[in-house]
């Protein structure tokens, strides 16, 4: 199985023997957004130590991390981020990520939004997929800001993997053929609300729907783990592979997206300039 979503900075060597455990074998992994940054280069810092530090440490422990990057909210500098935009399209052109995201609005304010509409035309642009969180729907203006971002950024909707879904966004985003991220956990999927969307959803959205863990530590890792398995297993999703096949179907390594490690061996990284 693969999960579509894993915060994964802080997962520790037995985390990460759990996850094989319980036959997750990879997993779509953003950059840590723990603590703020102040600097471009600070900026900069954080994501080359996600890319060349932390994917690499769980690919040596035959995890099947794949780097997601991006300028998420919480990562925005107090200066320009012409310099990090730059370093993650350099990463992109090395053919080193998996994803652009996790990606939001939060407030709406034009800066935010234009620095939105700039990550997602660089996903268009190397044609990934990308994360973005979906604004609380009680929040029109939000809502409405982010499909003109989207409309204006030129990515197609089978790229855009929305997380954070609720289940009454499910399904029209589902049937617009827009991608979900549901999160399993104590919080998030259950059996009772598979068994729900298994009755509601027609085959073609139950394609555009993926499980992920989300933020897996500590305590709640012995919850959340189960919960992906359990979630996928009654999502009609025996391996976990239709979800992770259909995002990156449009996504630059569709040979490899299997989602599924035959082992728990090692897995080669591979190097990038910027590291």
């Amino acid at each position: 199985m693969f999960d579509a979503h894993l915060e994964a900075a802080s997962l520790t060597p037995t985390d990460i023997d759990n996850l094989l455990a319980f036959g997750v074998r990879g997993a779509l992994c953003p950059p840590d957004t723990r603590s703020p940054v102040e600097t471009v280069d600070q900026l900069v810092g954080r994501l080359s130590l996600h890319l060349c530090t932390v994917i690499p440490r769980l690919r040596a422990q035959g995890f099947d991390a794949r780097a997601v990057l991006g300028i998420a909210p919480e990562l925005e500098p107090q200066t320009s981020s012409d310099e990090a935009l730059a370093w993650i399209d350099a990463r992109c052109g090395e053919g080193l990520v998996r994803a652009i995201g996790v990606l939001g609005i939060d407030d709406g304010t034009p800066w935010r939004l234009r620095l939105l509409t700039r990550q997602l035309e660089l996903a268009a642009r190397h044609r990934l997929p990308a994360l973005v969180r979906w604004p609380h729907e009680a929040d029109r203006h939000q809502v409405d800001a982010l499909h003109a971002a989207i409309d204006g950024s030129g990515l197609p909707a089978d790229r855009l993997w929305f997380t954070g879904v609720t289940e009454p966004q499910l399904l029209p985003l589902a049937r617009a053929g827009y991608g979900c991220v549901l999160h399993a956990g104590p919080f998030g999927l259950t059996a009772d609300s598979c068994a729900r969307l298994l009755r509601l959803a027609p085959r073609a959205a139950l394609r555009r729907i993926a499980v992920g863990t989300g933020n897996a530590r500590g305590s709640r890792q012995p919850f959340a783990l189960p919960a992906v398995v359990v979630a996928l297993h009654h999502l009609g999703h025996p391996d976990g592979s239709r979800p992770w096949r259909a995002l990156h179907d449009s996504a630059l390594d569709r040979a490899t997206a299997t989602g599924v490690a035959p082992t728990a061996a090692p897995i080669a990284p591979r190097t990038a300039s910027g590291c």
